[in-house]
């Protein structure tokens, strides 16, 4: 059977996602960028975003979404630096708290031995969770929509959590 070039591309495609080809390119733009002082490590922020599969796209790493009526997605935690760029992206179909030590693991970059500020929303509130957080010399800074509304009329406030949410979007 002979392939047509639309096939022959896509089956290449998952042939090098399987390999973890693109997960290498990643990397190397983070250690290039540490390299380049392109990465602002002040403050980290992380959140979590459901998306819906592409027909095209339903495979073993999407699921029923439980938010929104059962329809196929996924879920991915991302965490991005000061400026919104992209650290680490990870898939799984829990909640956002659930998601925080695979997405910390998966961190290939930072300055050992720095503390490090992590801006998350309210999803992630939970005593054991902060302590974690702490152990692993991330000093958690989380606040709920309405704190960070009424921190804004601050004039020293700069927000922080809507570089992830705007990334995502």
């Amino acid at each position: 059977m002979r392939l047509t070039q639309r096939e022959y591309v896509h089956r290449r495609f998952q042939e090098w996602c399987d390999a973890g080809v693109f997960e290498r390119f990643w990397q190397n733009g983070l250690v290039a960028c540490e390299h380049l002082e392109y990465i602002d490590g002040s403050w980290l922020s992380m959140d979590g975003c459901m998306t819906q599969s592409l027909p095209c796209g339903r495979d073993k790493k999407t699921g029923r979404n439980p938010t929104d009526r059962g329809k196929q997605g996924v879920k991915h935690s991302l965490m991005t630096d000061a400026n919104g760029l992209s650290l680490i992206v990870t898939a799984a179909n829990t909640h956002d708290i659930k998601l925080v030590a695979d997405t910390l693991d998966a961190l290939q970059t930072g300055r050992p031995g720095e503390k490090l500020r992590l801006c998350l929303d309210k999803g992630y509130e939970a005593g054991w969770l902060r302590t974690y957080l702490q152990r692993r010399r991330y000093e958690p800074d989380i606040q709920s929509r309405k704190e960070e509304s009424e921190a804004s009329k601050s004039k020293s406030f700069k927000a922080h959590r809507w570089v992830v949410e705007r990334t995502h979007s």
